[in-house]
């Protein structure tokens, strides 16, 4: 009896750890093609930007706590920097200026 109770333990701890894993892990991705685009796009423009990518990841996360992930530039009509924040509940997609570090915008990522 005392064995089984052990193996249910821990059987209970792993699991609880791989849900642990999963929920942080449960943002959505990009398309291989599209992060690898993003990148590219990233490196190429990152000298023009004023604002580093630590930046706009602490502006994004002053408004949204939580993880940054998926940080990259893109043009919108101006060089932004575009950063996805999970904060265990939703992911937000927060562009910020990398000009001025001013937000530009602050919504739910689609």
């Amino acid at each position: 009896m005392r064995k089984r109770i052990a193996i249910i333990g821990i059987t209970a701890v792993v699991l609880s750890g791989a849900g642990a894993a999963a929920a942080t892990a449960g943002h959505d991705t990009d398309p291989p093609a599209e992060t690898k685009a993003e990148a590219t796009y990233t490196a190429a423009h990152e000298g023009r930007a004023e604002v580093s990518r630590a930046e706009a990841e602490r502006t994004a996360l002053a408004l949204h706590k939580g993880a940054a992930f998926d940080t990259h530039l893109q043009d919108e009509g101006t060089l932004t920097w575009e950063v996805k924040v999970e904060d265990g509940t939703h992911v937000w997609e927060v562009n910020v200026d990398a000009q001025t570090g001013k937000v530009v915008s602050d919504q739910g990522d689609e």
